[in-house]
């Protein structure tokens, strides 16, 4: 099976989806911004799959962290995005866009050949 980076791991869909992939004998690791966003997304299995996700310290909105989250992985699911924006469409080009570039960017640069987006 495949190590499979998340990003948005903490939000809707990235809860539903770290559990079918751990279900289907792949590794999970789990990008998030903060220790206690990986505390939640963690702490969100059944107690006997929690030491099965490891999450690691990133933002699609600072490109330097993304590199060394990408170190042995197989895949990127990236779900990362916000739907609306306060800022007149600052924030939604920051997160969903640039975002996108930096994570597609720090792939190429690990070596990471799979995305699903």
């Amino acid at each position: 099976m495949s190590t499979i980076l998340v990003t948005g791991a903490s939000g809707f869909v990235g809860r539903h989806l770290v559990p079918a992939l751990l279900a289907a004998g792949h590794t999970v690791v789990a990008l998030v911004r903060t220790p206690t966003a990986g505390e939640m997304v963690v702490g969100a299995l059944p107690a006997g799959r929690r030491k099965d996700v490891e999450t690691r310290i990133g933002d699609v909105t600072r490109p330097a962290t993304l590199v060394p989250v990408m170190a042995g992985i197989d895949a990127v699911v990236h779900l990362v995005a916000i739907p609306r924006d306060f800022k007149g469409g600052a924030d939604l080009r920051l997160v969903n866009t640039e975002g996108t570039r930096a994570v597609v960017a720090g792939m190429k640069e690990a070596g990471v050949r799979r995305l699903i987006h």
